[in-house]
Parts: structure tokens; C-alpha cells; sequence
């Protein structure tokens, strides 16, 4: 399967949402420790932009992925 680079870590897409959420989550946390103290609503929403940023790429690389042969052949036999 394709994969795209994105502004996360991206790996493959069997195990990128979990791969990107992970590497979302580390960030936030190494962010954290730089800056002065946030409120849980703002890490709320920071997180949730990671969230977003994941499903994102996961669906752009669904639809970018090529028809397999297999399918195909089976498209082309009912017609």
C-alpha cells in the first residue's frame, strides 16, 4: 500500500493511525514540558488537532490507493 508523508510520523497504513496518534501524543508531551503550564482545555484542543491531522491522512491515503488487479478482474467479468 502507498503512503504519503505528512506533517506526523507516517508508517504504513495497517499500523499509521496508531503510529501517528502515538507520535501526536509524545509531541504534545515534550511541547508540555517546554512551556508554562496549560489548561486541560487547551490540551484538549491541541490533541484534538492531532486527532484530526491522523484520521486526515489516514482517509487521503485510502483514496489515493490504487484498484488491486484482483478487483478489477472481477469488475471486468460482470459487465
Amino acid at each position: 500500500m502507498q503512503g504519503h508523508a505528512s506533517t506526523c510520523d507516517v508508517a504504513s497504513i495497517d499500523g499509521e493511525g496508531t503510529d501517528v496518534l502515538a507520535a501526536s501524543k509524545r509531541e504534545i508531551r515534550e511541547k508540555d514540558r517546554t512551556r508554562q503550564p496549560v489548561t486541560k482545555k487547551s490540551r484538549d484542543k491541541t490533541q484534538q488537532s492531532h486527532v484530526g491531522e491522523a484520521l486526515r491522512s489516514i482517509y487521503q491515503q485510502t483514496i489515493d490507493e490504487q484498484i488491486p488487479d484482483e478487483f478489477l478482474d472481477i469488475l471486468g467479468k460482470l459487465t
